[in-house]
């Protein structure tokens, strides 16, 4: 079991490499939430507001990017775990050992994430005591208790994620496990409706006689709307994603170019590897555009006054999740990058030429970046409409700017992680690449 951690880098190290990301975030928000508690009025209200909009946002992105890191993670090991089926290991040993090995990785990755985060607390405290100026002087207080809750939250995402995975991989035949290294597609198994529900409940309790509040409390209550907008969606992706995959890349035909037929065949494919890229990239959209979109909106109001925010804000409470969403799009396209050489030595023995092999995976790249920018924009407008309706004005202001810098981002990251392997995969010797077929 500890060898398989060593023998299998690619897909190990990569949701180790997130877990990481997500526990130095996640300590971060934590540390802020603990310290606010030796404080009082004012000072104490700002840090834990600080904290407070920090967790509910890294919550949103980390749900969906670990977890779906993890189920990709297990994908991937689809034809050890059948290795270990037909060396005589019984299947329910076989699903605990993955969960065993998935909460050692995510453990011991958050409890990296801690160990990073401890020399950056001091001055992240003096930035934010910059920010809000006026507060007394500020500093951390944080403990074991912190550290054990960010490597739990983390473990137990990461744990999540994997949990169906490594149930289904352990109940599938060897045989059909070796012949098939991709999973059949996913669909809403019952852990995933009850999120979906809890969250759509969520959603529902904030738009619910939203009109009717207090200003107060639609600021509270809107702010909030479009990240659950997101939630909701990412917690429906099995149905969501390749749903709409499947519809907007068929407007396009597939004779328009070898290279965008392979990259759709190939994205429409392996769904647990497109729904693993899409999901984060498209709430890092959302929650990009979240709080400029509420403020726009509130500040469009006859009693709205000045909702000028500053950049150091938006900054505090967004990059924390932006980093673990920006982190999970290029994690999941490093796992899957090992498959380019297979890919890339079929095509050519296809006929293909090396130009061909480059612009598939150049269109897969913007296929999944168009697909999480066109529902990152949706649940946006959907957020925007709804919450411009609840405090009467008659249109939805949309903070496009976040939208579009996010969007561009995210598709040159992607864009870049998947090509890069492709041009690796070309160098190696199509003998060679032939072998590992």
């Amino acid at each position: 079991m500890f060898a398989e951690l060593r023998h299998s880098p690619r897909a190990w190290t990569g949701v180790f490499a997130l877990a990481i990301v997500t526990g130095l975030v996640a300590f971060v928000a934590g540390a802020l939430l603990v310290s606010s508690g030796h404080y009082a009025g004012s000072t104490r209200q700002l840090v834990a507001n600080s904290g407070q909009m920090l967790a509910v946002f890294t919550s949103i992105s980390a749900l969906v990017g670990v977890t779906g890191a993890s189920n990709l993670t297990v994908a991937l090991q689809r034809r050890t775990l059948a290795l270990w089926r037909l060396a005589g290991v019984r299947s329910g040993a076989v699903g605990l050992m993955t969960l065993v090995q998935l909460a050692m990785v995510g453990s011991l990755g958050a409890g990296v994430g801690c160990l990073a985060a401890g020399p950056m607390l001091g001055p992240f405290f003096d930035w934010v005591q910059g920010i809000w100026i006026g507060t007394e002087r500020i500093e951390p207080h944080v403990g074991a208790s912190t550290i054990f809750g960010t490597i739990v939250a983390v473990a137990g995402l990461v744990v999540l994620g994997g949990l169906r995975g490594a149930m289904s991989a352990s109940r599938t035949e060897p045989i059909e496990a070796l012949r098939e290294p991709e999973p059949p597609t996913r669909t809403m198994g019952r852990i995933r409706w009850g999120v979906a529900a809890g969250v759509l409940a969520v959603t529902l309790a904030l738009v619910w006689r939203l009109e009717d509040a207090p200003f107060g409390e639609q600021v509270n209550r809107g702010m909030f709307l479009i990240p659950a907008l997101a939630g909701l969606v990412a917690s429906l992706g099995p149905l969501v994603f390749p749903t709409f995959l499947r519809v907007w890349t068929s407007i396009l035909p597939p004779r328009l170019a070898p290279s965008w037929f392979l990259a759709r065949h190939d994205a429409r494919y392996r769904l647990s590897q497109s729904t693993a890229v899409i999901g984060p990239l498209m709430v890092g959209i959302a929650l990009a555009a979240a709080v400029p979109t509420g403020a726009a909106t509130f500040g469009a109001t006859a009693d709205g006054g000045d909702w000028t925010i500053d950049p150091e804000p938006l900054v505090l409470m967004l990059g924390g999740p932006l980093l673990v969403a920006a982190a999970t799009a290029a994690v999941t396209v490093f796992m899957v990058s090992g498959g380019r050489e297979r890919g890339a030595a079929l095509v050519q023995v296809a006929g293909g030429g090396r130009r061909t092999v480059i612009l598939a995976a150049a269109w897969e790249a913007l296929i999944h970046a168009a697909t999480a920018t066109m529902l990152g924009v949706a649940v946006t407008a959907a957020g925007a409409f709804a919450l411009a309706d609840a405090v009467g004005i008659a249109e939805p202001q949309i903070a496009w700017l976040p939208v579009v810098l996010v969007a561009i981002g995210g598709a040159a990251l992607i864009l870049l992680a998947t090509v890069i392997p492709a041009l690796t995969a070309l160098r190696v010797p199509l003998s060679r690449m032939l072998a590992a077929v």
